[in-house]
C-alpha cells in the first residue's frame, strides 16, 4: 500500500493524533483533519470542544479507513 510503512502497526485499542497518523499514512495533517471531518474515521473526535483542540482516532477507525482504501484500489 503507497504511503503507509509496513513497521507501523495499527493496534485497535490505540487512540492516535493527526501527527502520529501522518507518519503511519503517509498524508498531511490538513488531508487527514478533511477525512476526520468528511466521517472517513469512525468514532474520531476532539479532545475537547474548543476550536483547534487535537483529534483523536481510534485504532479501529484507522483500521477502517485502510481496509476501505484498499477495497477502493
Amino acid at each position: 500500500m503507497s504511503g503507509m510503512s509496513e513497521q507501523h502497526e495499527i493496534d485497535p485499542n490505540a487512540i492516535y493524533s493527526t501527527g502520529e497518523l501522518t507518519e503511519i499514512l503517509g498524508l498531511t495533517d490538513r488531508h487527514i483533519g478533511r477525512l476526520v471531518d468528511e466521517g472517513y474515521f469512525p468514532g474520531a473526535r476532539r479532545s475537547s470542544p474548543k476550536p483547534g483542540s487535537k483529534r483523536q482516532i481510534p485504532g479501529t477507525a484507522v483500521i477502517h479507513f485502510l481496509e476501505e482504501r484498499t477495497k477502493a484500489i
